[in-house]
């Protein structure tokens, strides 16, 4: 089936809706996606010096440059099984340089990619050491990353809990609600008063234009929070902060919105009149920076927010007093990250706008009889709905039929709620859907549509993605696609599986057993191909056996036939096609099965002799070169079952060797069972060490066969040559249980001798 890749926007005659504010806010922890870690980026992080007091989360790699610790202090605020989390990292470690990166406070680490690391559970001496992770095969080795936890400690181990396992955090997830998040506080109102001098009788300052090295000064926070909006330019022409009067706290909060779109860097600045606790309740929000350097020389007093940069701390030596969110994190320079997080309610304004981006790309994954799964690239939308209809959908009245219907979606077509002269087959913030509950060669017409979802919602009813598809024609009902089905106008059959895939296999008998005999293997000569016909449910409905008689070295009229080892006479309907026309000797069911077996049998010929017969009265039969060359004869046997009772894994074909048409008298393939009329007194005679009590059967005192099963079409032994020196690592591989020289009998080199094998 060729999948259709489909990417079509379709403008509509619909008036494009106005962008629109929402004069509403939603209160929240803008930080609560990043679950209390101190540092929490989406991409990869380098660390080259100095220390994190909290717990650190990385959505990429990281990189171990120098000495580094994280969790200094216990201000843990992840688990995962009630193991407290110091450092998880989705990627993989990068051992760039330094000693160690030391995990503290008994915290534990997760890492999603081991590529070559080694958790030490124990040390190199076994002993309950602390547990370590290193890039080779040396506990002692560096850089690592040292915990001070051992495993017994925290009750971890390589099967329990253990340091390499995917990612519990979705990071996608979380920073596409971040982002959101920060472009929503960007738009709030600046509200901040500001002075150039601490006399608050002075005149306050306008927030842009500020003059370089410019002593600021905010006299009295608002109860709530108070927007400070301000340039990159003017932030960076702060020499220093002071609060006077009333200074940030839980009540009285502080969000500093930087419009500095692109690369920047900051010259961080000196606050004064506050301590460590108050930068619990200052926000830096960074909405439109890509690239942050955090320069100069003051410590940063609040929370880093920028989760659409890559930050760099290159030469800034102060501390970072709060916690950094961004897409990627790098500190070459010193200082600490301090764990003062911001934890505080805001009512963020709530911004809604219309998607600019309309979804792309719409590809069908597979398509099947009743069902359809798709996927495509979203667009610029917090969420979208996907429509799915038998008509084209061109229109939607209004926004609001949008978002009265949204709510309601379901996979099932036609459970969902009605929209657009379809139904809602989703309504989400991802990017595939699997939809059945189809009509079989029937056309189905998707729309996705983008909107964010805020209050009032917004959506892209003028722009929006269209695809279609049709489901696979199914002429008989069964479930199965017509492409699919070997018998697409019979409801009772759907498969054909066939073993060999390819070709034919060969059964090769010493009838001789249980003495050795001349061990030639061409007493009986059969080729094979086995095909299970299954209906759509996968329970078997007949079997199709294709038996060549081909070579027959023996003086015996020896008779040949199959058991399905573990499966009962009574779930088999009939039996057609054997060749057991002078079979007095054989008693059969209505069926056709064998009489007396506990197991279904089927006699497939009763004399070998018959279908092969001779051309100049010797019974021996295409194994000896030069001697007239009978063409072989072939079986077609059908064996079919009762109706949904027989599984594809209940078949299980065991081939044997009736000697001289004496029924008790059986061959089988190595440790394969009996029929229930073989008598037992054969087993343990001469060469014979089968134990049946054991599950041991027709192996020899050197451990090899009487019968072998090849899955290939191959040459055998001429008359009266060992098999095993036709076949040079045959005894080899018997000898191993069948481990060693599993190719023994293919034409590769060292493994057949060909002057002992039959031609004509």
């Amino acid at each position: 089936m060729k999948l259709r890749n489909i990417n079509k926007s379709v403008k509509l005659a619909a008036s494009i809706i106005a962008m629109a504010f929402a004069q509403v806010a939603s209160a929240q922890v803008p930080t609560a996606p990043a679950q209390g870690f101190n540092v929490f980026v989406n991409g990869g992080a380098s660390f080259y010096t100095s220390e994190t007091e909290g717990p650190v989360a990385i959505g990429g790699d990281l990189t171990i440059g120098g000495s580094y610790g994280v969790s200094v202090h216990n201000n843990f605020s992840y688990q995962l099984n009630k193991i407290n989390i110091g450092l998880l990292v989705a990627g993989k470690v990068n051992y760039s340089g330094g000693n160690s990166l030391q995990v503290l406070n008994n915290g534990y680490v997760l890492i999603g990619n081991q590529n070559g690391s080694k958790a030490w559970y124990a040390d190199q001496n076994n002993a309950s050491s602390p547990i370590r992770i290193t890039p080779g095969n040396d506990y002692n080795g560096s850089p690592n990353i040292a915990l001070s936890a051992s495993a017994p400690n925290l009750g971890v181990s390589a099967s329990v809990n253990p340091i390499f396992q995917a990612s519990p955090i979705d990071f996608g997830a979380a920073f596409t609600t971040l982002k959101s998040t920060s472009t929503s506080l960007s738009t709030a109102t600046d509200n901040a008063v500001i002075y150039n001098s601490p006399n608050q009788g002075s005149v306050a300052i306008a927030h842009s234009g500020i003059s370089s090295n410019s002593q600021i000064y905010i006299t009295a926070l608002k109860t709530g929070t108070t927007y400070l909006n301000v340039s990159g330019a003017d932030l960076n022409n702060f020499q220093s902060v002071t609060f006077n009067g009333q200074k940030p706290d839980a009540t009285h909060l502080l969000v500093i919105n930087i419009n500095a779109p692109g690369a920047f860097t900051w010259n961080a600045y000196t606050n004064g009149g506050i301590s460590g606790s108050n930068t619990a309740y200052i926000l830096y929000n960074f909405y439109n920076t890509t690239t942050l350097n955090i320069a100069g020389n003051g410590s940063v007093e609040g929370t880093v927010f920028a989760p659409f940069a890559n930050i760099s701390k290159s030469s800034n030596n102060s501390n970072i007093e709060g916690q950094v969110i961004a897409q990627s994190y790098a500190q070459t320079a010193g200082g600490e990250i301090h764990s003062y997080n911001f934890n505080s309610t805001i009512d963020i304004p709530v911004v809604n706008t219309i998607p600019t981006v309309s979804a792309t790309n719409f590809v069908f994954t597979s398509t099947d009889v009743t069902s359809l799964s798709t996927s495509w690239t979203i667009g610029n939308g917090t969420n979208r709905v996907v429509i799915a209809s038998t008509s084209p959908i061109t229109a939607f009245s209004s926004s609001s039929s949008l978002l009265s219907s949204v709510a309601t979606a379901s996979s099932v077509y036609g459970k969902g709620a009605a929209l657009g002269g379809g139904y809602v087959v989703y309504n989400g913030t991802g990017n595939a859907v699997s939809v059945s509950g189809l009509t079989a060669n029937t056309k189905y017409y998707f729309a996705v549509v983008e909107y964010n979802a805020s209050s009032p919602y917004n959506a892209t009813l003028s722009s929006y993605l269209t695809a279609s598809a049709s489901t696979l024609a199914d002429t008989d009902g069964d479930g199965v696609a017509d492409i699919y089905d070997a018998y697409p106008k019979d409801a009772t059959r759907a498969f054909n599986t066939s073993f060999p895939a390819t070709g034919f296999g060969t059964y090769l008998f010493e009838d001789n057993w249980p003495s050795n005999g001349d061990y030639d293997f061409n007493d009986l000569v059969m080729g094979y191909k086995y095909v299970t016909v299954t209906n759509a449910a996968n329970q078997v409905v007949e079997l199709k056996a294709t038996l060549v008689a081909t070579a027959a070295g023996a003086l015996y009229k020896n008779a040949f036939g199959i058991q399905l080892d573990g499966l009962s006479p009574s779930l088999v309907t009939s039996v057609t096609g054997t060749d057991t026309k002078a079979a007095s000797w054989l008693s059969t069911n209505a069926n056709g099965t064998e009489a007396k077996q506990t197991y279904a049998n089927v006699i497939v010929v009763d004399d070998i002799s018959r279908v092969l017969p001779t051309k100049d009265g010797n019974p021996i039969v295409n194994t000896i070169i030069g001697a007239p060359y009978v063409a072989p004869d072939t079986i077609n046997v059908v064996v079919t079952f009762t109706p949904n009772k027989v599984l594809q894994s209940d078949i299980a074909i065991n081939p044997y060797l009736i000697v001289n048409q004496y029924r008790e008298r059986e061959i089988h393939m190595a440790n394969k069972v009996p029929t229930s009329i073989a008598a037992p007194g054969y087993f343990g005679l001469n060469d014979d060490k089968s134990v049946p009590a054991s599950g041991i059967y027709y192996v020899n005192k050197s451990n090899l066969p009487w019968a072998l099963d090849i899955p290939a079409a191959i040459p055998y032994a001429i008359e009266r040559v060992n098999v095993t020196v036709a076949y040079l690592n045959l005894a080899n591989w018997a000898q191993s249980s069948g481990t060693n020289f599993t190719d023994w009998y293919l034409n590769n080199s060292g493994n057949r001798n060909a002057d002992n094998l039959y031609k004509h």
